[in-house]
């Protein structure tokens, strides 16, 4: 298998402060990513987690830390019997609003966590947008229940 990338972006009007640590620090993370953040360490090694204590849905490995810049970690669904992966955000300031990318790379096949990610960074990416621009956060999309 060749690399696969997962990309998803947007531009937010925030501060760049606000932007950076919403996207690193733990205790900010509750109301836009997927899963409460356990640990996000700040130096290569660190471990990073989502979800409950005593049972992670997502881990993995801080790979680079560049203050206000990038982050990257390794990434692995704890249910899923598939190689690890990495997430790589960079965040620019650009004047009063922010941009920020999120890349997803698959160095090898893992064709559930791909399928997951493909639309859920997307997903995420609106909800850290909705929180930092409008102070709150955007509810999860429910499908409609269908017609009879």
């Amino acid at each position: 298998m060749t690399a696969e990338i997962v990309r998803a972006a947007t531009y937010i009007h925030a501060p760049y402060e606000a932007v950076w640590r919403a996207v690193t620090r733990p205790d900010y993370q509750g109301d836009w990513y997927v899963a409460p953040c356990l640990t996000f360490g700040w130096e290569r090694g660190e471990r990073v987690a989502w979800g409950q204590e005593e049972k992670p849905v997502i881990q993995g490995k801080l790979t680079a830390w560049q203050p206000a810049t990038r982050v990257a970690f390794t990434f692995e669904f704890t249910s899923l019997d598939e190689p690890t992966s990495l997430v790589e955000w960079q965040v620019q300031p650009m004047g009063e609003i922010v941009w920020v990318e999120v890349r997803h790379l698959f160095e090898e096949d893992a064709p559930e966590t791909q399928a997951i990610v493909t639309d859920g960074w997307t997903l995420v990416l609106a909800r850290l947008k909705t929180l930092l621009e409008s102070g709150n956060p955007m509810p999860w999309p429910e499908p409609e229940e269908e017609a009879d």
